[in-house]
């Protein structure tokens, strides 16, 4: 699986892209693929993310971004292995 941060955020998976319909996921993935290997705090994915801190609990909305992003992730690393066992 590939992520590109420059330009716009893209996911790869085999020849498969994978577009994030929020920006604050895409920021989200952003941030943790540029901290690959290493722990991101919450809050500093939350003030990065949310600067403004109007949500009541800007922590369920950050949880409910990285659900999503497990989601789509999932399915294209779910998605090759499905091919590699087929084509196996």
């Amino acid at each position: 699986m590939q992520i590109g941060v420059l330009g716009p955020l893209t996911l790869c998976s085999g020849n498969r892209d994978q577009y994030l319909a929020s920006p604050r996921s895409g920021t989200v993935l952003a941030m943790l693929a540029m901290s690959a290997g290493r722990a991101v705090p919450a809050s500093q994915l939350i003030e990065e993310v949310w600067p403004d801190k109007l949500l009541t609990n800007v922590r369920n909305a950050l949880q409910a971004n990285v659900k999503r992003l497990r989601a789509v992730l999932g399915g294209l690393v779910l998605q090759r292995q499905m091919r590699r066992v087929v084509r196996g």
